[in-house]
């Protein structure tokens, strides 16, 4: 029976799935559920509870399909992402879903400390007020940002032509500020090098 399927694939899966960050993996309070945690390697340690939950145990163990989510709190803007965008795990039996599940956290957890800038935790605060763009600016921005198909997308990277310091800053700056209006029009937006800096390459995300 589907079920029995799932409870004997989830005990070998507790008894021989080994990851250095995860521990703990048990079964969920839900009917077709498990959970673990996870150790996120960074400067300061972080402890999350991952759980998967398999939409229709029945369809168990070859059309299925999981939900895959975390119940912490002040989980990483980063790793909540990966996991929301982690791709298509029907029909995958528990041990597989859990290796692609790691190895996707594994591979967030190594690119931010790659990348350490995150839009979200308010990298784009300028300590200069005269930089910031007036309102009538804003507004102009806002209106002909939002006639725009703002379909996800990533944009891809570029390099700008050369330019004195001064230019450059200039130019990150008013980048930093059309991110801004993205960020507050609710969209999520990432950059790695260019804004901080003087760098002239830049590597933006949007979706």
């Amino acid at each position: 029976m589907p079920r029995k399927a799932f409870v004997a694939d989830l005990q070998d899966a507790v008894e021989h799935f080994n990851h250095p960050g995860a521990f703990e993996l048990a079964a969920g309070i839900e009917d077709g559920s498990l959970t673990f945690k996870y150790e996120l390697q960074a400067s300061t340690p972080l402890i999350i509870v991952v759980q998967a939950l398999v939409t229709d145990v029945g369809e168990y163990p070859s059309s299925h399909m999981y939900m895959i989510y975390t119940t912490s709190e002040n989980v990483p803007a980063h790793i909540s992402t990966a996991l929301e965008d982690i791709g298509t795990l029907d029909g995958l039996p528990v041990s597989q879903m859990l290796a692609k599940v790691t190895k996707v956290i594994d591979t967030a957890t190594a690119g931010s400390q790659a990348n350490p800038h995150d839009l979200d935790e308010d990298s784009l605060e300028m300590d200069d007020p005269q930089s910031e763009p007036s309102e009538a600016e804003l507004s102009e921005d806002v209106a002909s940002d939002m006639d725009e198909d703002w379909s996800p997308r990533l944009v891809n990277s570029f390099l700008a032509p050369r330019a004195s310091g001064a230019a450059r800053l200039s130019s990150n700056e008013r980048l930093r500020s059309d991110l801004r209006i993205a960020k507050a029009a609710g969209f999520r937006v990432g950059y790695l090098g260019g804004l901080t800096d003087q760098t002239e390459l830049c590597i933006v995300t949007i979706s």
